[in-house]
């Protein structure tokens, strides 16, 4: 019996806020690169798939309005395929779930209006994945989503047959929603045949082996916009092929059509072939080492939206007070102007290769302004009084190499050798150990492990520089208030000037630190602060976790057995590799009756958690520890001037009841929205 053809699929994805491309680009962008998608579908009647942002459909129609007329035309014919997502090209995972739920709905309001359709597949921004979104997506009525496979598979030691097939996966709520794979390799080697630099039969002979894998594979997923046109990122961009790309793609596609080992489907046609949704194969796409899953090879990762770019760090922070402080949109009616402004200054493309023009013109966006004045008053009201008297208050001591804080909750124990590192902190009603702290040198036999290791402390590290930490001798001040018991100090680092202070609560069983330092230059490196260590045999290690919301409810990822390094850098330009959303600014770590909880006391900034768990013959080595900086190719350091950050973190401490199967907690106390 002959063997089925293999069903692939393509989807173009267009943006025209692409970062590298100018706005009087745009109308060019359309004519040369999204024009010929409907050029070729309608020429060889074969069903491409074309997705775009509402917000990009917005732009079409007021630059081009005949090609929106056309697109929406074959879009309802079932010639072309819209592919939809929301109204700004997002990254979920980073983002509130009020935000991700209103962009949704929005993007689908602006495909019916625009074209008159409504998507049935979802292709999410960069495609950044974390399980918690899968109950948005479904919420919104997308039967699916395409997400990519080749990080998936490496993180979750997925069987290669599974990029062939429809699966489906479930989120921390239970939501389950189905996935069709697009393959990164797949469209890298696409591109490589259009820009001239594969030949023809090569791509069929890679397309070929990929035959009895699955009944559907992917044959294009991924930008529009670098067909007969560059959008100028690189230098080492490829030179336009001189026969014209899209006259190479249609070679391809009157190949395709011609070969009867293929049949060119429709996406939503290649996720009806993997039969019933109930019984699809249910398969987990994140882990503890990969909590977040982006496409192509560690270089793209979550830490390119959240702490690198031009400011990621305050845009992220300014664009979230801005939408706490509107309210949702109302049952029923379209979503308002002021949250489609917001939601565009949420767009990905602004933390990327932004040119220095629409960097310019952002900067003066009257509502990104509202956002970061919005910003400096939230540093400001989120950090106390500075502590001023030398005498230590009741409730605190000083010997001269510790600075001792109790309260009836908490009892710190603080190096004044070690810019007020903290050695020790016990928790009321969770024993006398202590739960976080300094873990000494030689404790661990691996050498890479035989180092001091701290809690609370910063480090800043840059490209041939010297490494700049806190860790510094300095002379306490103290402060007692109603709230707690505090010391701090001033000093100055390479980085510019800090104020520490460390406060241990006399109501919750919590420690809170502020960081303010002011930088006079700009910075480029990585910068991490608020280290939370935990000192071996504080935690069990068979039921020890780490929980986050990423985007949606909490997602919990269980430790043991894992080897985890977030903030291990890729490359000497690309400093982080992955890292943990924290939508919510909070991350719990715990065993199964008791965990600390790491939060962002500051509202809006959400700094990137990175956790590092290692297996020791010793014992177990895990801490975690919150990114406001990191390095990777869309870093452009900003001006000189002083620029001031003030961040307040708290780590509190919770009985729990045990966690449960991954991905789902039964944790007692705590629970955050």
């Amino acid at each position: 019996m002959a063997e089925a053809a293999l069903k692939l699929f393509a989807v173009f994805h267009c943006n025209l806020m692409f970062s590298a491309i100018e706005e009087a680009d745009r109308a060019a962008v359309i004519r040369r690169c999204y024009r010929p998608i409907l050029d070729a579908a309608e020429r060889f009647g074969l069903p491409l798939g074309f997705e775009a942002s509402g917000l990009t459909l917005e732009i079409a129609r007021r630059l081009d309005p005949g090609f929106i007329d056309r697109l929406g035309e074959l879009c309802r014919r079932g010639t072309v395929e819209f592919i939809g997502g929301g109204y700004a090209q997002l990254i979920g995972p980073l983002v509130s779930p009020r935000v991700n739920r209103t962009n949704l709905a929005a993007g689908l309001e602006a495909a019916r209006a625009i074209l008159g359709v409504t998507p049935r597949l979802a292709f999410p921004g960069e495609l950044a994945w974390s399980a918690g979104l899968a109950g948005h997506y479904r919420q919104a009525g997308f039967d699916g989503v395409i997400l990519d496979f080749e990080n998936p598979r490496s993180a979750c030691r997925l069987p290669a047959e599974a990029g062939g097939r429809v699966v489906r996966t479930v989120g921390p709520d239970g939501a389950s929603i189905p996935v069709l794979f697009n393959h990164c390799l797949a469209f890298q080697k696409f591109q490589r045949y259009a820009h001239g630099e594969m030949a023809l039969s090569a791509l069929l002979d890679y397309l070929a082996g990929k035959i009895g894998l699955g009944p559907v594979f992917s044959l294009y997923g991924n930008d529009a916009e670098i067909f007969d046109y560059r959008p100028g990122r690189f230098e080492a961009e490829a030179p336009l092929a001189p026969e014209g790309e899209w006259r190479r793609i249609s070679r391809l596609l009157q190949a395709l059509a011609g070969d009867p080992r293929f049949a060119l489907v429709a996406p939503s046609a290649a996720l009806a072939a993997g039969g019933d949704p109930g019984g699809l194969p249910e398969l987990a796409l994140t882990t503890a080492t990969v909590p977040i899953a982006v496409k192509k090879q560690r270089k793209y990762n979550i830490s390119r939206w959240a702490v690198t770019g031009r400011d990621d760090l305050r845009l992220n922070a300014a664009c979230a007070l801005l939408a706490e402080g509107l309210p949702d949109p109302a049952p029923g009616r379209p979503v308002g102007r002021n949250w489609k402004a917001v939601l565009r200054l949420f767009s990905s493309d602004h933390r990327t290769h932004l040119t220095q023009k629409r960097w310019r013109a952002l900067r003066r966006n009257a509502v990104l302004r509202q956002g970061l004045a919005g910003l400096e008053a939230a540093m400001d009201a989120a950090c106390p009084p500075f502590p001023a008297d030398p005498a230590p208050p009741p409730g605190a001591r000083c010997d001269g190499d510790r600075v001792c804080l109790a309260t009836p909750t908490v009892r710190a124990e603080l190096l004044t050798r070690k810019g007020l590192a903290v050695e020790s902190v016990t928790f009321a009603g969770l024993g006398d150990r202590p739960l976080a702290g300094a873990v000494g040198h030689g404790t661990f036999a691996d050498i890479a492990l035989a180092a001091d290791f701290f809690t609370g402390h910063l480090v800043f590290e840059a490209p041939g520089r010297p490494k700049v930490t806190d860790l510094v001798p300095c002379r306490p001040t103290f402060g007692s208030h109603g709230e707690g018991i505090t010391a701090g100090f001033e000093t100055r680092l390479g980085l510019g000037g800090l104020r520490k202070a460390v406060t241990a609560s006399r109501t919750a069983p919590r420690l809170d630190i502020v960081y303010d330092y002011t930088s006079q230059r700009p910075l480029a490196g990585s910068l991490r602060l608020f280290h939370v260590t935990l000192p071996p045999g504080a935690f069990d290690p068979g039921s020890l976790y780490y929980r986050a919301a990423q985007g949606g409810p909490p997602e919990t990822f269980p430790l043991a057995g894992q080897d985890v390094d977030h903030g291990r850098a890729v490359s000497f330009l690309v400093s982080a590799g992955q890292g943990v959303g924290a939508s919510d600014g909070v991350v719990d770590i715990g065993d199964r009756d008791k965990f600390l909880r790491a939060r962002v006391v500051t509202p809006g900034v959400r700094p990137l958690a990175l956790v590092t768990c290692r297996q020791d013959e010793e014992g177990l080595f895990c801490r975690l520890a919150f990114s406001i900086l990191e390095t990777d190719e869309t870093s452009r350091p900003g001006g000189r001037g002083a620029r001031r950050l003030c961040l307040r973190f708290s780590l509190e401490a919770f009985a729990a009841r045990p966690v449960c199967a991954p991905g789902r907690s039964d944790v007692e106390a705590g629970k955050t929205d």
